[in-house]
């Protein structure tokens, strides 16, 4: 009697252990059963119990891990969370951008309208770059970007100008909108080239695939001690350390010229050193003295001379010897022209055939003409 008590306290345990739960009366009828088997019958069926027990538990808790790994993975559960994730994502803003491109001819508002921009945005977008950007300044090629909201409100205006040149419009917390020039991020490089002249400065430097930009820098270093123009000649040797600015790995242009040296035969050598000291900068040369202090050799670098200083030149037109008391140099329309020196503009307008013409006055009885100019600058 007692063997059949303990194995009915022990299916008894099993089952109500077990996630199966069985009613009081089927468990009493199990024991029953148990009871009419032979003693190691009896503990085979426990034996079996106690596995099917422990199946039942590794099962469950399988199935449990299986459903967090599930949640946790991030894909969606029936239920409440679903219609969450689904009402958030119709709230999620909508954008849209608008690129475009000045053409010549444009205008900011006619390029903005040619690329269906309306006219709100169009006015918003002029008077928050009013007193930031000088539209006078625009040119073909510039690019910007409009990003605008679902309801064709204004987000961000990106202009550039050049790599270097970018202005932005955003949105502030407030809901203005503020205008601003954006600092440009760019490596600096510095190089050093040495050369010798064969024919000229600019085909020299060209052989280093550089810029005419630098050919113009470098030679104005040295503009009061030679004319390059006239006085280089061949075998002359150069030296220079220039910056050289970067973007995303692409050039973009040049700084200061750190170091120039010209080794010339006709007027010897001559150095030039960078200096900064107080926002005052300057070209040096080995001794101390500061380079460009008088008169420059020609007002305009590398260009060619036409037509020499003579008193005794037969006139190309009118085939009479007549004094030509001046300099034609020949250079592409556009190029521009330096002062030889500081002074005062005496006058700036058409003269004659000399055709547009300015006058300065440097002083102590000095002055210089300045004709046929195809425009005058700002």
């Amino acid at each position: 009697m007692a063997e059949k008590i303990t194995i009915f306290a022990h299916v008894r345990n099993i089952c109500k252990a077990s996630i199966f739960r069985i009613c009081p009366p089927c468990l009493a009828a199990l024991s029953r059963i148990l009871a009419r088997f032979h003693s190691n019958t009896q503990r085979q069926l426990v034996l079996f119990l106690n596995t099917a027990h422990f199946l039942t538990i590794g099962v469950s808790l399988a199935l449990v891990v299986a459903f967090f790994l599930y949640a946790v993975d991030g894909r969606p559960i029936k239920g409440e969370d679903s219609f969450a994730s689904e009402e958030s994502e119709e709230f999620l803003p909508n954008v849209r951008e608008i690129v475009g491109e000045i053409r010549p001819g444009d205008s900011l508002s006619s390029s903005f309208r040619s690329n269906g921009v309306d006219e709100e945005v169009r006015e918003s977008v002029i008077s928050a770059f009013d007193g930031v950007m000088n539209f006078r300044e625009m040119k073909p090629n510039d690019r910007y970007t409009l990003t605008l909201d679902n309801d064709g409100t204004l987000i961000k205006c990106l202009y550039e100008s050049g790599p270097l040149e970018v202005h932005a419009i955003e949105r502030t917390p407030e809901g203005s909108l503020a205008a601003k020039k954006l600092d440009v991020a760019l490596d600096c490089r510095t190089v050093k080239l040495r050369g010798r002249i064969e024919s000229s400065l600019f085909a020299a430097l060209a052989a280093f695939k550089e810029d005419a930009k630098l050919v113009y820098t470098f030679a104005d270093i040295f503009a009061s001690k030679i004319d390059f123009n006239t006085e280089t000649r061949f075998g002359d040797t150069f030296e220079l350390v220039v910056e050289k600015y970067y973007k995303n790995n692409e050039f973009v242009g040049y700084g200061k010229i750190l170091v120039a040296r010209y080794n010339s035969k006709e007027v010897g050598p001559l150095e030039g050193f960078y200096f900064d000291q107080g926002g005052k900068s300057a070209y040096f040369d080995h001794r101390g003295y500061e380079l460009g202090e008088s008169f420059i050799r020609s007002p305009v670098p590398m260009a060619r001379v036409s037509s020499g200083f003579s008193y005794n030149r037969r006139h190309p037109v009118l085939d009479i010897v007549r004094p030509h008391l001046g300099v034609d140099l020949a250079a592409p329309m556009g190029t521009p022209i330096m002062a030889t020196s500081d002074g005062r503009v005496r006058f700036a307008g058409w003269k004659g055939g000399y055709g547009k013409q300015i006058i300065l006055d440097h002083g102590g009885g000095y002055q210089t003409y300045y004709g046929h100019l195809s425009r005058f600058a700002n």
